[in-house]
């Protein structure tokens, strides 16, 4: 996936165009370019649904899937999410979720690029360990 730089202002711009804990920069920029497609929408409708119309979140799923951690984190695609602070720590997406026991095995894992926020390149089905739920 390419990289581009941008400076403070752009991304502050870019942050207040967000749905916060839900649009990765890449969404909002699809949104704001006309590129959306139907698939994220679906993917939202049915989230929706299996919380009985409440927003879905890390602690939602942790409870329904049964997850021992003690913070958990979602974001719809598993590539962009606010950074794990309490461990054991998990990370959801719509189709699983990755548990890090301990803040060392978090901080040096080579699927993370943490920073301000954590970046997941290719999403955390990618990373070995991910359990698929659905």
């Amino acid at each position: 996936m390419p990289t581009i730089r941008i400076d403070k202002d752009v991304y502050d711009w870019l942050k207040s165009q967000a749905v916060p804990f839900e649009d990765t920069p890449n969404l909002v920029l699809r949104r704001l370019a006309g590129l959306e497609n139907n698939k994220e929408g679906v993917v939202k409708m049915a989230v929706t649904a299996n919380t009985r119309g409440r927003p879905i979140t890390g602690k939602k799923l942790k409870e329904l899937w049964k997850v021992a951690v003690v913070h958990a984190l979602y974001h719809q695609d598993g590539t962009w999410f606010e950074n794990l602070k309490e461990f054991p720590g998990g990370l959801f997406d719509y189709n699983g979720y990755i548990v890090f026991n301990t803040e060392h095995e978090y901080n040096t894992s080579p699927y993370l690029n943490i920073g301000q926020q954590l970046n997941v390149y290719d999403g955390i089905s990618s990373i070995p360990g991910y359990r698929r739920m659905r």
